[in-house]
């Protein structure tokens, strides 16, 4: 279709009426319905290859938000950071708390080894042999003939005993 096989070519104004674009004037036959074409409505056909598609219509998807926003890398940076804090703080607080340990370990060991030389001091100080050597040197007592003796009493065998006593 060239513009040379038609002598006038109309088309629509923004209005919406047709308005003469080119005119032939040097063709001299007139064909009054030689516009009957372009009043009528085209026929719907497939679209050519070279022409363009109306794009179909796809289903609804979610798209994908970019996960990488600058307020997100500040909030993870900003926990990233708390964490941090909190860890060093634990670990410091830790080994706070393993040294104090060690100390009261150790503390703990010198005092059963005191509690240990002070055992040992009153078993020697109360044996018999040191008591009755003070006792005839200081005091100038004589040593008894025979070693006193000491008698445990369960309280049940005191009762039984008396109970005898009394029968008899």
């Amino acid at each position: 279709m060239s513009l040379q096989s038609y002598q006038t070519v109309t088309g629509m104004d923004f209005a919406g009426k047709k308005k003469k674009i080119f005119e032939d004037t040097t063709s001299s036959s007139i064909n009054p319905h030689r516009y009957d074409k372009y009043s009528k409505r085209p026929e719907t056909r497939e679209p050519e290859e070279t022409e363009f598609k109306k794009p179909q219509p796809t289903p609804p998807t979610v798209e994908k938000k970019n996960r990488l926003t600058p307020k997100r890398m500040f909030i993870f940076f900003v926990i990233l950071a708390c964490l941090m804090i909190v860890w060093v703080w634990e670990a410091t607080y830790v080994r706070q708390n393993l040294t104090e340990i060690e100390k009261l370990k150790d503390q703990a060991l010198e005092l059963e080894k005191t509690n240990e030389a002070i055992k040992s001091d009153i078993a020697l100080l109360t044996t018999y042999q040191r008591i009755e050597k003070i006792a005839r040197e200081q005091l100038r007592l004589i040593p008894p003939k025979e070693k006193p003796g000491v008698i445990l009493i369960d309280t049940k065998q005191a009762e039984i005993i008396e109970e005898e006593k009394s029968k008899q």
